[in-house]
């Protein structure tokens, strides 16, 4: 039997490179600062984790943990000096900051991307604007029917008025001295009465009947008047409906622009993004695993990067992420946050100078107290509990779970869902662009009014409504149960489709 040599060496080589190359490399960072209660925290990261806490110290505390896994420990000691993390400030300001640039030796071949779950950035929108029918029917003319005058009196026997000619041939002179005698009996002096006095009412008909003609003549001027004010009206009507239209058009070909070149800027990003940072997501891998091309040999590597950020309660938010997931604790007021391809998640947004602006981020609010919220193409937006909101979203759906108190809504080229609107709700103002809408109406009292443009609109039977319809524009006014109980629900639609529900 023959044996071939087996080297050992190399597969001992090989083996304690394997378990080299899987071990984790974990960097920490730490800084603690003494601030004011009301302190404000400004945080700036790309493609890093945040969590946010709370306690009762005037202590702003930042930890950050950067973990590598598929590189050697000199490796992986360069990339942690390329993540330039930074915590610097005062009793008033902390500054959070990280670079987002990886690189090795210069001749490493490496590209960089990312890949959020359900981004299209293709925007390949086919958007129809229906065109209205401006053809209207002529009112129809008036069709006057004259009044009949009297009719003369009738002679009391009218055989005597027919001439027997066989009588008259049978018996020649005799029959028409008797047909003569019978005729002037008919036109007695009885008869000759009733004759004048259906002159006297001949007379005075024609009499009326030029008043009523004169009057008549008065009204068809009149009504011709009115007639001419009304084309007048619909004329001008037609016109500003067709500017709105016109202005609808417009308002749509350069939102579509403006999301185009959205698109465009994003696809630029990405390409720049490649260029600088040096990592591209290896095919089929997890969004966070990474992959660097040296001397031809592909290695795999996974990175992680966190921020754990413990401030008072009283501490003011300042955030702008991109690629990252957050998660908020529910005692900070006032967050100013512009958000993009970022995960956020909080139990409680709260604060009247409130202002979140995200895009490309999917968002789930437990309770939603005030503030203002401005999407752009956010797949998912969810809002468990709304008190008091000013929502403005593009290409977004959005989720209202219940409503209980104020809301203002604008919202174009989505879809909005509100499952629920308490009784003791005070308003709700919705404006749709080309959009879809389900709304649960609540039981309780309330007054409505609608304007919907080319759009078709539902509502319950419960309702007590009134509709007004002219050319395109449907105009619906009502209430539920009883009228001026203070809370009103608004809504404006155009290009939209909204569906009313009752409880």
């Amino acid at each position: 039997m023959n044996y071939k040599p087996f080297n050992i060496t190399l597969v001992l080589a090989l083996m304690c490179s394997a378990i080299l190359q899987a071990q984790t490399q974990t960097k920490r960072y730490s800084e603690k600062f003494n601030v004011d209660e009301d302190v404000e925290v400004a945080v700036n990261t790309t493609y890093t984790d945040l969590i946010f806490e709370t306690w009762s110290r005037d202590q702003v505390e930042v930890e950050a943990i950067i973990e590598v896994e598929g590189i050697t420990e000199e490796e992986a000691e360069r990339l942690f000096k390329k993540w330039n993390f930074n915590a610097l400030g005062n009793s008033d300001k902390i500054t959070v900051s990280t670079g987002s640039g990886f690189h090795f030796r210069e001749n490493d071949r490496m590209a960089f991307a990312t890949t959020i779950p359900g981004n299209d950035f293709s925007f390949n929108y086919q958007i129809e604007v229906p065109d209205v029918d401006m053809i209207f029917e002529a009112l129809p003319q008036e069709i006057v029917i004259p009044p009949i005058p009297p009719l003369p009196p009738m002679p009391g026997n009218m055989k005597s008025f027919q001439f027997d000619y066989d009588a008259y041939k049978a018996d020649g002179e005799a029959y028409m001295k008797e047909w003569k005698k019978q005729f002037e009996k008919n036109f007695d002096e009885e008869y000759m009465k009733a004759y004048e006095e259906w002159g006297k009412q001949v007379k005075e008909f024609y009499g009326q009947e030029e008043k009523q003609r004169a009057e008549m003549d008065k009204n068809r001027a009149e009504m011709e008047k009115e007639r001419a004010k009304m084309l007048a009206e619909r004329q001008k009507m037609k016109e500003e409906i067709r500017k709105e239209l016109e202005e609808n058009r417009a308002e749509t070909r350069i939102m579509l622009e403006k999301v185009r070149e959205e698109a465009r800027r994003a696809s630029r990003e990405a390409r720049e993004a490649a260029k600088v940072y040096g990592y591209r997501v290896q095919p089929g891998s997890d969004a966070k695993i990474f992959f660097y091309e040296n001397d031809g040999m592909p290695k795999n590597l996974k990175i992680k990067k966190t921020i754990r950020i413990k401030a008072p309660k009283g501490a003011r938010l300042k955030l702008d992420v991109r690629h990252g997931e957050i998660k908020l604790a529910e005692n900070y007021k006032d967050i100013n946050a512009t958000l993009s391809y970022t995960r956020l998640h909080a139990p409680l947004v709260d604060g009247k100078d409130t202002r979140i602006k995200a895009s490309y981020s999917p968002m789930k609010v437990d309770y939603w107290k005030e503030g203002a919220l401005h999407v752009n193409y956010a797949k998912a937006l969810e809002l468990k509990k709304v008190q008091n909101i000013n929502l403005s979203s593009k290409s977004s759906n959005v989720v209202v779970k219940e409503l209980d108190g104020n809301a203002i809504i604008n919202g174009s080229f989505g879809d909005l869902i509100i499952e629920k609107v308490n009784e003791n709700f005070s308003s709700l103002d919705i404006v749709l662009e080309n959009s879809d809408a389900v709304l649960v109406l609540p039981s309780g009292a309330f007054d409505f009014y609608t304007r919907a443009t080319q759009s078709r609109i539902s509502t319950p039977a419960t309702l007590h409504l009134k509709v007004n319809e002219l050319y395109n524009t449907k105009q619906i006014k009502g209430y539920n149960k009883s009228k001026g109980s203070g809370r009103i629900i608004n809504i404006i639609a155009n290009y939209s489709t909204v569906n009313l529900k009752g409880i």
